[in-house]
């Protein structure tokens, strides 16, 4: 019988169609049984997005590595303080990249506030720290929340690029309000971001972007200890800001 190599191709090929096809039915499956994987968060926040996108500020999750960098302070503090339990606020949770990075640290005796604005995001948060007795998940805009309490650490991710200078002061004195003395705020900044937005605006918007930049740029200026540029991260390399805050409350514009 003579060697039919196309015959035999023609089989080769239904045969990993059929593997492929229960390769791509199996991971519908854990999909299905994972509520809120991967795919289905960067679907969230996507969708977030084209909703309100000065509100959201991205199109996507920051990195784990990100997470590390920016909770690097808490850990220190408890390794070097193992006795004594913390207070973290973390605002603009999203759905919970840096999240899960912080609950890694955290102790039993430890408390997290996550504030976030997305009644979206707020599910997605809620879902997954459901088993966590640490933490409490606030669906509310950072102006409106309320706390008698205050916090160690202030961990922020809200895009400061997309919002007007009021709303930046009034946030700011918010994080004077809640920290500590002696607290440390980190919050993260898209590299180049703001070039790009600054070539497509007017001049007036141009002005108005300045003005942003000057009030981040003095309030880094005042009370930066550290930063550092992680470059792992999508959609772009994004720098992480540390500032130890005193109890000034006046912002620079």
């Amino acid at each position: 019988m003579p060697f039919d190599v196309l015959e035999l191709g023609g089989r080769m090929k239904k045969k990993y169609l059929i593997i492929l096809g229960f390769i791509v039915l199996s991971a519908g499956a854990a999909v299905q049984q994972e509520k809120f994987s991967f795919l289905n968060e960067k679907l969230a926040i996507l969708k977030a997005f084209m909703e309100n996108p000065s509100e959201v500020g991205t199109l996507a999750a920051c990195s784990s590595f990100v997470g590390k960098e920016i909770s690097k302070y808490i850990k220190k503090h408890i390794e070097d303080n193992p006795k004594k339990s913390i207070r973290v606020l973390e605002v603009g949770a999203g759905t919970g990249a840096l999240t899960e990075e912080i609950m890694k640290i955290l102790r039993e005796e430890d408390h997290l506030d996550a504030v976030e604005i997305s009644t979206q995001f707020c599910g997605v948060l809620n879902e997954k720290f459901k088993e966590y007795k640490n933490i409490t998940v606030h669906c509310a805009s950072i102006l409106d929340w309320k706390s008698s309490r205050s916090y160690d650490f202030i961990v922020s991710t809200l895009p400061f690029n997309s919002f007007d200078v009021p709303f930046i002061i009034k946030v700011l004195d918010r994080y004077y309000g809640f920290i500590k003395p002696g607290g440390v705020l980190s919050y993260v900044e898209y590299i180049a971001l703001a070039k790009v937005q600054r070539f497509c605006m007017g001049k007036v918007k141009k002005k108005e972007h300045k003005r942003r930049a000057k009030i981040m740029k003095n309030f880094r200026a005042k009370f930066g200890i550290d930063s550092k540029i992680v470059w792992l991260n999508l959609p772009l390399p994004i720098n992480v800001y540390h500032l130890k805050i005193n109890q000034e409350r006046k912002v620079s514009v």
